[in-house]
């Protein structure tokens, strides 16, 4: 059966004209289908400050003293270029400065966070850990699972391995943590906080002690030495950095193999921040671990005890994966904020055997050999994770692994094979690819319908157009704009519907659905991208279609959680992108109906675009949903893809009883690509504005350009009262 556009469905019917905009909201048509919960998921990928300088409380950036970072110079100058402007906005607050408030920290690598203070890498010691005198230190000495540094000390000469970090201080005055160390000789070992002091010049030793803590000198063989450190009588400014050092002092070498530091208030290793505002955020199912990283990841690098895990390059984005989070710190973290796993399994340098073993080392029972693992790693029980994802872009040449459509086809018939053998209740997705949608004669999705086999039940898409690809040079901001808020509207109407027509030709007899497993604007971050308003106004398009197309899609998550498009932490410095507002009153509506909405408005046409759209007829202006509450009243979200120009709108609805207007509230910005930075965390939000007169149910609102506005309604207070006294009567 043909899946019908969303003007042909009614439920968002468009009809294009340049007379008075207006809109008709079918309150008497509202759907019995759900919105289901898995529109609103989302994504978290090894990439950037997601996990080390991210998600886990640990303070330290590189805490195995890899010898190698696995970065180009460019990036390492990038890391080091944030934490000099990090340190100069400690100043900047203070002195009420405007400089830097645009800065955007962001890295592609890594294991370093957003941001390092120092780099003596130079002198052979491991980023980003400086030396004091560095001629009597070595890094890349052999450890106890990988690195180390041996720090030698003589005539009770003192010697400093130190990082300077931001500790959240204003939040928590306790920290704890441990050392693996091995020594000869004899001496004195201790842990401190001391005050930054730059003016010595690079690998200078700190300043002040803050805090200290004496430990014991270690054997000869590998020693795990907690510690603890406070800071209840120190005095810090908001932003202010400081050392943390280990010193060694007397005569003899000792070995530092792993330093870990975490704030006392930490839950279960995470950083309590991250999972309040994820939390917040509450998506209703979370992918990981990857992205083009899973297909370069082997899970038992991740399980078991932390340390002795060894630490790897990251193959796909630079830098290094320590493995502090792996298989049961996903599922932790999920179960933490509340969300379905969705695990992506390595379909590039994997095997389907290791696929196979994944899911039983996640719900297998403790008689399988790696349900026993998992169980001896603390988690007797299954995990009983029922989404899962085969391969991820396996398509693209960036990707390790990457393939053609029938091989494709076959190595997944061969990995949903394997996977189902050990638990046949999970429910398998394929890698489709976007691209196919463009270039039909590669024949992706026609060779994945006749070859994938009988374990498939649903294709992967990825929703990731660029804004500084295929459009050309010297293009205006205005243009770049419309062609990328025409791929909604080119994907709802055109290129979702021929999919689900070939689908149907093919698998007339099986019920094969969709999955969006990554959505968002990618590129310059001087274009509409998820990290600002472009990016906002795109979810609440793309979220509006997802909605409208919801029997079909049976999970979608946006991009990322951490790593672009939602949570933000560079040092101290924790917010969120204003995209993250949208996804959180969208997610509210799950489990709520659609109502159907008629619009007749000026529109326009994209005839040479971004290449996921590239020629876009009939393109609305204003996009529009609206939810049926379950307390009777009603959310109308109107977005206006116009970047320059107001449109006057008349609000009618119908067949309805009287309705009054309780909250009208708008997302905008000054320019197209406002965003949100670390001094000024709110620039972008939701604000409210005075409430607009209905009068017999119909509204008159100016839907101004480039902005989502949200309006929820309420039966009037007449009605209230009437339905009110038959509730009594009827009780009497």
């Amino acid at each position: 059966m043909k899946l019908k556009t969303a003007a042909e469905n009614n439920r968002f019917n468009y009809i294009r004209s340049d007379k008075q905009a207006s809109l008709i909201i079918h309150a008497d048509k509202k759907e019995d289908s759900k919105i289901p919960a898995a529109l609103f998921g989302n994504f978290l990928e090894h990439l950037g400050f997601t996990v080390q300088g991210g998600l886990l409380a640990q303070i330290l950036m590189n805490p195995s003293m890899s010898a190698k970072h696995n970065m180009s110079q460019a990036i390492k100058e990038t890391l080091l270029k944030n934490g000099e402007i990090a340190e100069e906005l400690n100043n900047i607050y203070y002195r009420g400065e405007s400089k830097y408030l645009k800065w955007k920290p962001y890295t592609r690598a890594t294991g370093f966070g957003a941001l390092i203070l120092d780099d003596n890498t130079e002198h052979g010691i491991p980023l980003p850990w400086v030396a004091y005198p560095y001629t009597n230190c070595k890094g890349n000495e052999k450890g106890r699972v990988g690195h180390s540094v041996r720090l030698d000390v003589k005539e009770k000469q003192e010697v400093h391995l130190k990082q300077g970090i931001f500790i959240p201080h204003e939040r928590e005055k306790s920290y704890e943590g441990y050392l693996w160390v091995k020594a000869i000789g004899q001496g004195n070992l201790s842990v401190s906080f001391r005050r930054r002091n730059r003016n010595q010049g690079k690998g200078a030793v700190s300043g002040d002690v803050l805090a200290s803590n004496d430990l014991i000198w270690p054997g000869e063989k590998w020693q795990k030495i907690n510690f603890k450190l406070s800071i209840s009588e120190v005095e810090l400014n908001k932003y202010e950095p400081v050392d943390f050092t280990i010193n060694a002092k007397g005569d003899g070498s000792i070995w530092v193999d792993r330093a870990v530091l975490l704030p006392c208030d930490h839950v279960n290793g995470f950083d309590p921040e991250i999972i309040g505002l994820a939390r917040k955020l509450a998506p209703p199912v979370l992918r990981g671990p990857g992205g083009n990283f899973v297909s370069g990841y082997h899970f038992w690098h991740g399980i078991g005890d932390i340390d002795l895990r060894q630490t790897f390059p990251n193959l796909a984005w630079g830098g290094i994966d320590d493995n502090f989070f792996g298989t049961d710190e996903f599922l932790q973290f999920c179960k933490l904020i509340g969300s379905e796993p969705h695990i992506c399994v390595n379909m590039g340098d994997g095997n389907a055997e290791e696929a196979a073993s994944w899911v039983e080392y996640v719900n297998g029972t403790k008689d399988t050999v790696w349900g026993r693992k998992r169980a001896e790693n603390g988690q007797p029980e299954p995990y009983n994770v029922r989404l899962w994802e085969v391969g991820n872009e396996i398509y693209g040449e960036w990707q390790i692994g990457h393939c053609g459509a029938d091989e494709n086809a076959r190595r997944y018939r061969e990995w949903a094979s394997a996977m189902k053998r050990v638990d046949p209740d999970i429910e398998l997705i394929a890698n489709g690819t976007e691209f196919d949608l463009v270039q039909p004669y590669h024949h992706w999705h026609e060779i994945l319908l006749e070859e994938g086999g009988n374990d498939l039940e649903c294709i992967a898409l990825h929703a990731l157009p660029h804004n500084n690809r295929q459009l050309g040079e010297n293009q205006k901001m205005e243009n770049v704009w419309c062609s990328l808020m025409s791929h909604t509207t080119h994907w709802e109407n055109t290129n979702i519907p021929e999919l689900l027509d070939m689908i149907n030709s093919k698998k007339k007899e099986r019920n094969i659905n969709l999955a969006i497993t990554e959505w968002g604007i990618l590129g310059n971050s001087n274009g509409p991208q998820v990290s600002n308003l472009g990016g906002a106004v795109y979810a609440g398009l793309f979220l509006n279609m997802l909605i409208r197309l919801k029997e079909h899609i049976r999970v979608a998550n946006a991009t990322a959680i951490l790593h672009g498009g939602c949570i933000r932490k560079a040092g101290p410095f924790i917010y969120t992108d204003p995209q993250v507002e949208v996804i959180q009153r969208y997610s509210r509506l799950a489990g709520n109906s659609l109502i159907p909405v008629s619009y007749i408005g000026p529109g326009y046409d994209v005839k040479e675009g971004i290449f996921f759209a590239p020629c876009t007829k009939d393109i609305p202006y204003l996009d529009s949903i609206c939810i049926s509450l379950k307390n009777g009243g009603f959310i109308l979200v109107i977005i206006n893809r116009d970047p320059e120009n107001s449109i006057a709108l008349q609000t009618e609805i119908e067949k309805a009883e009287n309705v009054e207007l309780i909250s009208y509230e708008e997302m905008n910005g000054e320019s197209l690509v406002d965003t949100n930075t670390p001094l000024l965390p709110d620039k972008v939000k939701f604000i409210c504005k005075d409430n607009e007169i209905v009068s017999n149910n119909k509204l008159s609102i100016d839907v101004n350009p480039h902005s989502i506005t949200w309006l929820e309604f309420r039966k009037s207070k007449k009605d209230r009262v009437k339905s009110q006294k038959q509730i009594l009567y009827i009780k009497k």
